[in-house]
């Protein structure tokens, strides 16, 4: 990996997403397990979150692919994927403030679809439990800024409906055991401070029970060495960068990454633009690689960014 020299100022956060499923409890557990025997478990994956320090505030983006992993195109073998998949989105109760996910979101109210079925309408009609407004709800009644300890009693709690979910008959949260079932990132800004906030956890498969496998809270300041931090599809990413690779992809890839990573500077540095260019990069490099490698990616679509700065009360979108 290309990280030598770099490593106490590169985090790297990444996770080859199986299949989970994230979605609400309500308040009755008999409640739930009624409604969902009529569900279909699907997995979503292919996710790559990166937040990125700036002279200016934090940068976010995202891919918006959402690839389902068991609903196959027959003839070719490969997941039937929607490029439509907003992964960043603002919590509404609070400035300058996004979550990102990787890892299933949704539980589906219908069977697998036939090939003929627009993928993409299949999952806007059929989406029904997920874990995005349970993200909002939790967090709706507080607009100042989120600490580490309420960061970390949200973690509590999501861990607690992960854990009933696990034990209703006839749902099966699926995930080989020490694999991970979800990752979730949090972003903001802090214009009090000037500072930049970024909050990770993931949580992974331990005697068919969730249990926390990765944290991680970082402030970040702009005399603090310049850095990214990711979430998401990445666990090959050495493989992107590897010489045979770069063969392959081209100099069209990776540009922006060996630029950043030739060049370490302080937060105060870096500009929007450059950050901006560095996440795109990443995500293109990436899913290129996996269409060099598989036939097809599993990350792709349009990249969605958002700032958070000090002009702006709510995320501003630059692509």
């Amino acid at each position: 990996m290309l990280l030598d020299g770099l490593s106490k100022t590169i985090a790297v956060i990444g996770s080859w997403i199986t299949l989970a499923v994230l979605l609400a409890v309500p308040n009755s557990s008999l409640e739930l397990g009624s409604s969902l025997r009529s569900h279909a478990l699907m997995a979503e994956h292919g996710t790559l979150v990166i937040t990125i320090p700036t002279a200016h505030g934090l940068v976010v983006a995202a891919d918006s692919r959402a690839a389902g992993k068991y609903f196959h195109v027959a003839q070719v073998g490969r997941p039937r994927v929607c490029d439509e998949f907003v992964k960043i989105q603002s919590l509404k109760n609070h400035l300058r403030t996004v979550f990102g996910m990787s890892g299933t979101q949704s539980l589906y109210k219908a069977a697998p679809p036939k090939a003929e079925v627009n993928f993409c309408d299949f999952m806007r009609n059929n989406a029904s439990d997920s874990l995005a407004p349970e993200v909002q709800k939790y967090f709706k009644n507080n607009g100042s800024i989120i600490d580490e300890v309420r960061f970390r009693s949200f973690e509590k709690a999501f861990i607690e409906r992960i854990s009933k979910l696990w034990g209703i008959d006839g749902v099966r949260v699926s995930a080989d055991p020490g694999n991970s079932i979800v990752t979730l990132m949090l972003g903001q800004y802090d214009v009090a401070e000037h500072e930049s906030v970024v909050g990770v956890f993931r949580l992974c498969n331990k005697g068919n029970k969730p249990v926390e496998c990765l944290y991680s809270w970082k402030e970040f300041h702009a005399t603090d060495a310049s850095q990214y931090q990711w979430i998401g599809e990445i666990d090959r990413w050495s493989e992107v960068t590897s010489e045979d690779m770069r063969h392959q992809l081209g100099s069209d890839y990776l540009k922006s990454y060996d630029y950043f990573l030739s060049h370490p500077r302080t937060i105060e540095s870096i500009t929007t633009s450059e950050a901006l260019n560095l996440a795109v990069d990443i995500i293109r490099s990436m899913s290129k690689a996996q269409e060099l490698r598989d036939g097809y990616s599993t990350l792709g679509g349009p990249v969605r960014a958002f700032l958070l700065d000090e002009n702006h009360p709510m995320p501003f979108r630059l692509q």
